[in-house]
């Protein structure tokens, strides 16, 4: 991967990137082919990492996926017997 750090009103309309980070001062891609200004400066991995504290902001982030809440069997009869009271009060039973 190559990455460039370039200034925020650089024109990428001949660059193809694959991402772009935006920080305050500069603009970051992780370039694929294409144009390329004298004025950009390219980055290696571990520099990028400096600019951004140790985290690549490029790399691909496993989705977090929450553990469905398993009711106990307590709950799940407590549930049940508050439906069941629900619906004779409600006259379906």
């Amino acid at each position: 991967m190559i990455f460039y750090k370039i200034p925020l009103d650089a024109d990428l309309s001949q660059t193809s990137y694959r991402a772009s980070v935006a920080t305050e001062t500069n603009l970051f891609i992780e370039y694929n082919e294409g144009h390329v200004e004298p004025s950009w400066v390219e980055l290696t991995e571990e520099e990028l990492l400096v600019q951004f504290n140790g985290v690549n902001p490029f790399e691909e982030k496993e989705p977090i996926v929450p553990e469905p809440y398993q009711p106990t069997n307590a709950e799940v009869a407590q549930m049940i017997s508050d439906l069941q009271a629900d619906l004779i009060i409600a006259g379906v039973l």
